[in-house]
């Protein structure tokens, strides 16, 4: 486990790790790095993403315009909900 989604090419390249990375990131990064990819034969879990913001951005216009474009590509990509009216830190 990496805290870095940017290390695992450099890791896999140079040692016998596997990673695991999404595609489309793996084949941008297949330009610079000396890495094989391989789909997983195996059905994986659904990922769950959650958006969090301290409270005083709630209300901040440019804050809640990035927090709606974000959500509105990964409508895109499947199944997300609604941003709930308050998910700030109080």
């Amino acid at each position: 486990m990496v805290s870095k989604l940017w290390s695992v090419p450099a890791m896999v390249e140079r040692s016998d790790l596997i990673g695991m990375l999404p595609r489309r990131f793996a084949q941008e990064m297949q330009r610079n790095f000396a890495i094989d990819i391989n789909e997983v034969r195996r059905p994986i879990s659904k990922l769950h993403l959650n958006l969090m913001w301290h409270v005083s951005n709630e209300r901040n216009p440019g804050h809640r315009w990035l927090r709606e474009a974000m959500m509105s590509v990964l409508r895109g990509v499947g199944s997300v909900p609604e941003i709930p009216k308050s998910s700030a830190f109080h």
